[in-house]
């Protein structure tokens, strides 16, 4: 009787990590469509008004990080952007590397902390709108952009769009 209890722990426990990987990929997916649309937020990171594609959290981060403000202010013109993040104590985040998936669909990394396990609380990252552009200037910057921020083993942790003005 306690082999067919831990066979069907052990099946149990393999169909829920197949599942978060399942969730994980979807996920990745998701985060590499064209932005749409962006969470529109005023000076002081208030929401103005959200897009429900914004700044989720990946199945492997829920109840460890939290997007505690999207990035501020969205729409930005001249001004840096800030992204706040809550870290929870109960796990730890190694590292957070920020990348832009610019509109020629490349890749161009914005921001990196390299440490090891994140301390828990507040993070804010502050990005200076320029680095979206290719040419780095803030006319060449203009229009949609996706931010996606990673641990440094790799793993997506959110994603979220910011569009210059």
């Amino acid at each position: 009787m306690n082999r067919i209890y831990l066979l069907l722990l052990a099946l149990i426990w393999v169909n829920s990590a197949c599942t978060n990987s399942d969730e994980q990929i979807n996920f990745e997916k998701d985060a590499f469509k064209t932005p749409e649309s962006f969470t529109e937020t005023n000076i002081s990171g208030e929401i103005i008004s959200e897009d429900k594609d914004d700044w989720r959290v990946s199945p492997i981060y829920i109840n460890v990080v939290e997007v505690f403000r999207p990035a501020y202010p969205n729409p930005a013109v001249v001004q840096n952007i800030t992204v706040e993040f809550l870290v929870s104590g109960i796990e730890s985040v190694s590292g957070l590397v920020c990348y832009v998936l610019r509109q020629d669909r490349s890749l161009n990394q914005v921001y990196r902390n390299s440490n090891n396990i994140l301390p828990t609380g507040l993070i804010s990252v502050q990005l200076d709108p320029s680095v979206f552009a290719l040419s780095g200037t803030i006319s060449g910057a203009q229009g949609l952009h996706r931010l996606l921020f990673y641990d440094l083993n790799d793993r997506l942790i959110t994603y979220g769009d910011v569009k210059i003005e």
